[in-house]
């Protein structure tokens, strides 16, 4: 089997990730949210998940919300929920 760039699910992968939104280099404070809530809220897998969002440098934590987009979209939503929780107590 031939590796090479651009056809397979790889390239396709590599470009998802390079071209993922604009950054700054710094994680928001809703992808600080996320990241907390899956820390505390996630089962080992997705805590060890959390930690390598934390310490990812940019490129990584692009290519971390692409290779798990449905862990991102289920923690976005506990933490939108969490926030609205505790905003209302």
């Amino acid at each position: 089997m031939t590796r090479g760039r651009g056809r397979g699910a790889h390239g396709e992968r590599a470009a998802e990730v390079a071209s993922f939104g604009e950054c700054e280099g710094e994680m928001t404070d809703s992808e600080i949210e996320v990241v907390e809530a899956m820390g505390k809220w996630g089962g080992g897998f997705v805590q060890a998940l959390a930690e390598a969002f934390r310490r990812a440098d940019l490129h990584n934590f692009r290519a971390l919300r692409v290779a798990f987009p449905e862990y991102w979209t289920k923690y976005s939503e506990v933490a939108r929920k969490a926030k609205r929780e505790g905003s209302s107590s």
